[in-house]
C-alpha cells in the first residue's frame, strides 16, 4: 500500500465530500478507490491501457530496485 498527497480545486474537492456523503463512506480516500477502481474496470479490457499498465508497472519495479540498491 502506498500513501499520496493530492491538490484538488476546491470545487474538485467538495464534490468529493459530497460523494463521500452520498455512498456513506467514512474517509476520502474510500471514495477515491471506488472512483479508481470503477474506471480500472471500465478500461481493463483495452489493449492501450493495458500497454500503459505494464510500462507503469515496469517503471515503478525499476524505482523499487533503485532505491533498494541505495539501502
Amino acid at each position: 500500500m502506498k500513501k499520496i498527497t493530492v491538490t484538488l480545486t476546491d470545487d474538485l474537492f467538495v464534490h468529493l465530500e459530497a460523494l463521500k456523503l452520498y455512498y456513506g463512506y467514512s474517509t476520502r480516500s474510500e471514495i477515491v478507490e471506488k472512483a479508481l477502481d470503477e474506471l480500472i474496470k471500465k478500461h481493463s479490457s483495452n489493449d492501450v491501457f493495458r500497454y500503459f499498465l505494464s510500462e507503469a508497472r515496469n517503471r515503478l519495479k525499476a524505482k523499487e530496485v533503485q532505491d533498494d540498491s541505495k539501502i
